[in-house]
């Protein structure tokens, strides 16, 4: 056994030992994504606090869980902790939504490598992952062109999008590789090449067949809303960005002599007062939803 393969099942070992030992519901719906955040530092000591700002981005990466059909989630966010984190975050919103012994665990993403690895890190052979269905079609539309003869690349985009949600993902890639670009053009001019790649690298990422006899999304329309929803919502107070989850933004040096504040136009405009105050949580804005 490889090394690889022997730090794989000592890492799902260590997963599911943390899993409850009780019969799970049947399946739970699980996602995660990121988005880049906008913020202010200023300088607390400096006599005029308009000049010498640091714009920057910082990544949020938000997730949720619950039971298909059920309109209650259970949410949890990491700022800046990395994919290990996001991936803890996922498991605990999972198992609160009701994941344990026997779930069929649902993820739909658009393909990112941390998010898949996050899946299978966490819920091993019970998770399962499922590329976003309009984010595959934007590799099919672009490669139509090249594919088909004049005025005939709509046609054969539709025809490789029911192949998949048949099922049939080896027959898309067949028709792509005979109009493979030759291997000195460059990737942002291969657009086939690029199209069967993404298609390669991911194996069984693509049963949307599977996914819509189970009655379940096959996009990711729902993690990607709930960044503008809750993420905006809690700019929207114009609150101080400075813990998230209890987990620090800066050193304490660092907060000691400065403070971070979101930035978006509301704030700009000095449209709404800011409360220079520590939120614990960014979730502790969203009352309507359940956090529990």
């Amino acid at each position: 056994m490889s090394a690889k393969v022997e730090i794989y099942d000592r890492r799902r070992a260590e997963r599911i030992e943390e899993q409850p030992a009780v019969t799970g519901r049947d399946c739970v719906i699980a996602e995660t994504d990121g988005s880049m955040v906008p913020i202010v530092v200023t300088d607390k000591n400096a006599e005029d606090r308009r000049k010498g700002k640091k714009y920057s981005w910082k990544e949020a990466r938000l997730c949720f869980a619950h039971i298909p059909g059920e309109t209650t989630l259970k949410f949890g966010a990491e700022f800046q902790e990395g994919v290990d984190e996001a991936g803890k975050n996922l498991f605990d919103c999972a198992c609160r939504a009701g994941f344990g012994v026997g779930t069929y665990l649902h993820s739909v993403g658009d393909g990112a490598p941390w998010i898949y690895g996050q899946i299978e890190k966490q819920f091993g052979d019970q998770g399962n992952y499922l590329i976003d269905f309009y984010h595959v079609c934007e590799y099919l539309e672009a490669a139509a062109t090249a594919c088909s003869e004049k005025n005939g690349a709509k046609a054969w985009s539709n025809r490789q999008k029911a192949l998949l949600k048949e099922g049939r993902v080896e027959e898309v890639k067949e028709s792509l590789k005979p109009h493979l670009e030759p291997e000195e053009t460059e990737d942002q001019h291969a657009p086939v090449r690029s199209c069967l790649r993404y298609l390669h690298n991911r194996p069984g990422q693509f049963d949307y067949l599977g996914a819509q006899v189970r009655g379940l999304p096959i996009g990711s329309g729902e993690i990607e809303s709930a960044h503008r929803y809750i993420i905006q919502a809690y700019f929207s107070c114009g609150n101080l960005l400075g813990l998230v989850n209890g987990k620090e933004l800066l050193s304490k040096g660092e907060q000691a002599n400065t403070e971070i504040r979101p930035y978006n136009m509301l704030l700009k405009k000095g449209e709404i007062g800011v409360d220079y105050g520590v939120l614990p949580s960014i979730l502790k804005i969203t009352k309507h939803l359940d956090t529990t």
